[in-house]
Formats: structure tokens, C-alpha cells, sequence
């Protein structure tokens, strides 16, 4: 249904022990930071991660790359963390986040060639040949992931994946002062990063900071996330394996953004309720 998104949220250690319990339905899933570069943990994940399951809700997780840690060893990290928790068929592809570059050490092709070299492997590790899930900003690509002539580099391999845009500021929302001057360095806008742009693809999710983050029930802010589809397609999105991809959810138009809007204000005010 055009317009129609579902609503997820991605925690981390800073969010601590997210209360479930006291989640709205509207709040569908969670994407959960498991592990960091080659040995990082977070001490809040395993807890996390069972009691989505417990409450019913779509799960997944993350792992932060690091670019000059061994690509073995952060897939073993990610692999083992969420392992010994128990993967299921019903939970989310692994998530890859490409947006460190170690303070602009990594950079070009080296960068772009790290990075797709762990996701190529952490799908072979989920059993999820394809469908891995790449998290990164527009502002990220156009500062590191460039030429000589700053150029954003092209990545056929990542462009058949799905892609999970980090769109900072969106809905009229602050930006964050980091991202806000990275864009400005950059020259460039919200756009969805250029290997999914130049193909005509869409995020199949749309990270924003909730205007100003999303208060949770534990008193803590965290993101929004926003899928751009039914229940029906976020269903097949996760399944393993999922229908062949050619469009990520949505709509040719930006109909879809009416529905946040309207999701995100009952959201909020349900929240405020509790």
C-alpha cells in the first residue's frame, strides 16, 4: 500500500536494557549492535536479543567494520556473538555498518574493497548469500569512498544488496553537528549514496533521528527506522531466502514519507502516554 511503513528501532550498549514490555505495537523490530572491529562485544546484546524474541518482535543485528582490523577476525567477532545467542530463519539478514574510516586513514578503493570484502563474507557465514543488509550515509560515501577527483565510487556488488540509508537531517529534524558539517564539506544532500542512486534503487530502510531521538519508555533517545512497506513485504524482506530483489519497498513517489509523518506523530504520542 503506498505510503504504508513499519517502524524499527537499532540499539546499542547505550541504550541499555531496552524495556519490551512497555514498546508500542506500532514498534515492529529491533536491529541491535553486536559487535564492534575484531574482538568488540556489546554487553547488552545477548539480554536484548532474547527478549525481542520473547516479545514477539523482528530482530537483527549489526556489526561496526573496522577497516585496518582483520576482516577474519571481525567476521568471527560478528558471527560468534550472534551465534551463541541463537540465529534463526526468522531474523533479519546480518547488518554491515560502513561508516568508519579510522579518521580518514582508509579511504578510495582500499575502503570500498575492505569493506566488501567482510560483507561478502559475513553473508557466507549467515547462510545469506546476497541479502546481507548495508548500513551507511550518503555523507560518508562522498567524503571517503571516492577517487583521486573525490568522485563517489561505484560498487555494482553492494548495489545488489539491500541498503539502509543513514539520512541525517530528515522531517525537518536537527542534524547532528558532525554529520551537519560533513555535508556541507561534501556538497551533497540527503541522497540515497550514488552505486544505489545512479541503478534508481530506494533504502529499504531510512534511518532518521526521530526529532531529536525517539525517547524510549527507559528514558533513553535512540533512532527511528523506518522500512518503507506492509507487513507483507517486511515479512518477505527477512525471509531466508527472500524473493528475488529488483526494487527495495516503496514507491516510485515520496508518498511513503506522508505515512512516517502520521506513524511517527501517534508514535510519539503513545510513548508520552506511558
Amino acid at each position: 500500500m503506498a505510503g504504508e511503513v513499519q517502524i524499527l528501532l537499532d540499539c546499542s550498549d547505550f541504550q541499555g536494557e531496552i524495556p519490551f514490555e512497555k514498546l508500542p505495537s506500532e514498534i515492529v523490530g529491533v536491529i541491535l549492535k553486536a559487535s564492534d572491529g575484531a574482538r568488540g562485544r556489546q554487553k547488552h546484546f545477548a539480554r536484548n536479543w532474547k527478549e525481542a524474541k520473547a516479545h514477539k518482535k523482528f530482530r537483527g543485528a549489526y556489526h561496526w567494520n573496522q577497516p585496518r582490523q582483520s576482516i577474519d577476525d571481525q567476521v568471527k567477532n560478528h558471527t560468534d556473538a550472534v551465534m551463541e545467542q541463537g540465529y534463526e530463519d526468522t531474523d533479519f539478514a546480518p547488518s554491515s555498518d560502513f561508516e568508519d574510516s579510522d579518521n580518514g586513514a582508509v579511504t578510495g578503493d582500499a575502503l570500498l574493497g575492505g569493506f566488501t570484502d567482510y560483507h561478502l563474507a559475513i553473508e557466507e557465514a549467515f547462510g545469506r548469500r546476497g541479502q546481507g543488509i548495508v548500513y551507511s550515509g550518503t555523507w560518508f560515501w562522498n567524503l571517503f569512498v571516492v577517487d583521486a577527483q573525490k568522485k563517489p565510487l561505484d560498487s555494482p556488488i553492494l548495489a545488489s544488496r539491500p541498503y539502509w540509508h543513514s539520512a541525517y537531517p530528515a522531517l525537518g529534524t536537527p542534524a547532528y553537528a558532525y554529520r551537519e558539517a560533513a555535508m556541507k564539506a561534501a556538497k551533497m544532500s540527503t541522497n540515497i549514496s550514488y552505486p544505489w542512486q545512479t541503478r534508481g534503487f530506494k533504502e529499504a530502510i531510512w534511518q532518521f533521528d526521530g526529532n531529536g531521538g525517539l525517547r524510549l519508555p527507559n528514558g533513553v533517545d535512540t533512532d527511528v527506522n523506518i522500512f518503507h512497506g506492509s507487513m507483507d513485504d517486511l515479512k518477505n524482506f527477512i525471509a531466508r531466502p527472500s524473493k528475488p530483489r529488483t526494487l527495495d519497498p516503496g514507491t516510485d513517489a515520496d508518498d511513503w514519507r506522508v505515512g512516517v509523518r502520521v506513524t511517527l506523530d501517534t508514535l510519539l504520542a503513545r510513548i508520552a502516554q506511558n
